[in-house]
């Protein structure tokens, strides 16, 4: 009974990842010096730089939610927000962006040996299109300099 649990889950990560892609419906690219580190089907995807100083997330949600409730459900632990505000993206698409500290949950980013989900830097960006609410995170290690490569990439979530 436990193996038909495990090929279960195996059949069903399997299913996911052949769902395509969470970039499949808008322009959002990650730069160079990102490569592909983890995927939850077509709803997730994060990106690393090889020395793990920085994290690019993009997550898709099933429906659409409000500009003022991103943020919050970003899972961006003990946050200290120190910029929010509405923005335009796309031309005419209204976003929210955050500038703020905490928690993210992406393990080793800025991590010192044998750190776990450290506390960074985190420039959040999140948008509605085509009925999925988008949201992107730039993390880097605690005062790092931001890649403004980084940066224009979570404002580049527009619908293809």
């Amino acid at each position: 009974m436990k193996i038909n649990r495990i090929v279960l889950a195996a059949a069903a990560l399997v299913a996911l990842a052949a769902c395509g892609s969470v970039t499949d419906s808008v322009t959002f690219k990650a730069p160079a010096g990102f490569a592909p580190k983890a995927s939850l089907g077509p709803f997730m995807q994060v990106w690393t730089t090889a020395d793990k100083h920085s994290a690019l997330v993009l997550v898709q949600m099933p429906t659409a939610m409000k500009l003022d409730d991103m943020i919050r459900k970003s899972n961006v632990r003990d946050a200290q927000v120190r910029v929010k505000r509405k923005i335009t993206i796309c031309g005419s698409q209204p976003a929210i962006y955050a500038e703020m500290t905490g928690t993210t949950g992406i393990a080793d980013v800025g991590a010192e040996k044998g750190s776990v989900n450290p506390r960074g830097d985190v420039d959040f960006l999140g948008t509605n299109v085509n009925g999925h609410t988008y949201m992107a995170m730039y993390v880097r290690e605690l005062k790092g300099a931001p890649d403004p490569a980084a940066l224009a990439a979570i404002h580049d979530i527009c619908a293809r």
